[in-house]
């Protein structure tokens, strides 16, 4: 029960990080009842206890990101474009998978998965912040 409320007050900061293709009302009705029906589907695939890791690593990760965001946008003073939306997802994503992986074969990423997961996030976000300033400079400078 408190793992729902926590998905539910999650998707509060969802728009923030989604597609605008994810953003709605019928989107989160979409979302929700195809996540819940995959849930249900592959319930007794798995054991109880690696849906709520993965669960609620995924959350954790979800407010790092919307943390990191809110700071950037509190930096930009301006709302986040689309880039700033797609980097915070694949950010999201990619720490979310890393931690799929972890809890499945620990020995595969021996190091702590909060670490892992905040280095991913920030790196993948660095990275294409730079890799946008950079080539904002270049398409500048030439002719």
């Amino acid at each position: 029960c408190a793992n729902v409320a926590n998905v539910y007050s999650a998707s509060v900061g969802w728009e923030l990080v989604a597609p605008k293709a994810l953003v709605g009302r019928k989107e989160y009705l979409i979302l929700g009842l195809s996540l819940t029906t995959i849930f249900i589907l592959v319930f007794d695939l798995f054991p109880l206890e690696a849906y709520l890791n993965a669960s609620d690593s995924s959350l954790v990760n979800l407010c790092i990101v919307l943390l990191i965001a809110h700071i950037t946008g509190l930096y930009q003073k301006k709302p986040p474009g689309r880039l700033e939306k797609a980097t915070y997802f694949l950010a999201w994503l990619l720490a979310s998978l890393i931690e799929l992986i972890q809890l499945f074969k620990p020995d595969l990423i021996p190091i702590d998965s909060l670490s892992i997961n905040f280095l991913t996030i920030v790196s993948v976000i660095f990275i294409v912040f730079s890799s946008s300033l950079l080539f904002s400079k270049i398409t500048k400078k030439s002719p």
